[in-house]
């Protein structure tokens, strides 16, 4: 008998865009277990397929760039095709680089705002519109835990992440009526194994970013970080809830 107290995924679809690498893939991974159905949003078609082959079961990798709508709107529609009617959204999807906001380059500031705000609101809106003439639906957002404690250099992307909590509140009332449940997972550093931190920074930005991070105590608060499992855990937990109950934000951080 099914628990009265538990939402059943099984057959359900989701969308989870960057599911095809970092901690994204092991949330694509865990919905899979619980029989979702799962479109992968990325850039690189390379590494979608390759993420799909390794995650097997009911999976379709979608080449998007969430920065553009029109692309945006077109993997929604395949997902519509290929999968069904889309019942969750994770939007997982974003891009940490560090500068100083005095010394940015325009394309700095327009990728960080374009992929971690812009990208977000471009991916609600299609789930939204699908999940209200479905009269349900379940739009979790990843942010971090920088949004209270921002990093040294890293002020844009903990300005673009507070904003996505705030768009997450005003959406929690807007889109009620409608069925649509709206969640925060606000994550500390995740430990993804195998990947290493930083990898795609300027070395010299790099250095002066640990430097300031860990003379002002930011690195010893994060941990060593979190296992991708849990947070994968935490996701599935957040969409299980029943249909009169809703996970508004969740936070979770090592230790």
């Amino acid at each position: 008998m099914a628990d009265p107290g538990v939402t059943e995924l099984r057959g359900r679809v989701a969308v989870v865009t960057g599911g095809h690498s970092g901690v994204g893939f092991y949330i694509s991974e865990a919905l899979l277990a619980e029989g979702m159905r799962v479109a992968i949003l990325g850039r690189r078609a390379d590494v979608l397929e390759q993420a799909a082959a390794h995650l097997g079961g009911d999976v379709l990798a979608i080449s998007c760039d969430i920065r553009d709508p029109d692309s945006v709107r077109g993997a929604f529609a395949r997902v519509d095709e290929g999968l069904g009617p889309v019942a969750a959204l994770v939007n997982n999807a974003a891009v940490i680089s560090i500068y100083r906001v005095a010394d940015a380059t325009d394309e700095e500031l327009h990728e960080t705002i374009e992929t971690n705000l812009l990208g977000v609101l471009y991916c609600i809106r299609e789930a939204a519109v699908r999940m209200r003439a479905a009269g349900t639906g379940h739009i979790i957002s990843i942010t971090s835990e920088a949004v209270l404690r921002p990093f040294p250099y890293l002020t844009g992307y903990s300005a673009t992440k507070a904003a996505v909590e705030s768009l997450s509140r005003g959406l929690k009332r807007e889109l009620y009526a409608e069925g649509i449940r709206i969640g925060v997972l606000r994550s500390g550093r995740v430990a993804v194994p195998g990947r290493q931190g930083g990898s795609r920074w300027d070395p010299e930005r790099a250095k002066a970013f640990f430097e300031e991070a860990y003379s002002g105590g930011f690195i010893e608060y994060e941990g060593d970080g979190i296992d991708p499992r849990a947070t994968a855990r935490s996701v599935v937990h957040m969409l299980q809830q029943p249909d009169n109950a809703s996970i508004d934000v969740l936070e979770l951080r090592d230790g």
